[in-house]
């Protein structure tokens, strides 16, 4: 059973919560709930990405306490800040 991340309640599948719906359709309800804004996080996939690289990034981020999507935001965060033009 899938459960909500920030709540851990059980995710009820139903019409009220768009189980059936297209992917247009729901984003058409956000919107409206939203005014009209959309705001969805955006996912990024990286193919061939080095193995090494994968590995030394995951054991840094464990080292640090947090996921290696932290660590890739934190470090883009900080070269985007730091080579602003």
């Amino acid at each position: 059973m899938s459960r909500d991340r920030e709540t851990g309640n059980p995710l009820v599948a139903d019409a009220a919560c768009g189980a059936g719906l297209s992917g247009a359709q729901r984003a058409r309800i956000r919107q409206k709930k939203n005014g009209g804004r959309e705001h969805v996080a955006k996912t990024i996939i990286i193919k061939n990405f080095p193995e090494e690289l994968h590995r030394k990034a995951k054991a840094k981020a464990a080292l640090e306490g947090i996921t290696l999507k932290a660590l890739i935001i934190k470090v883009l965060e900080t070269y985007l800040e730091e080579f602003r033009t």
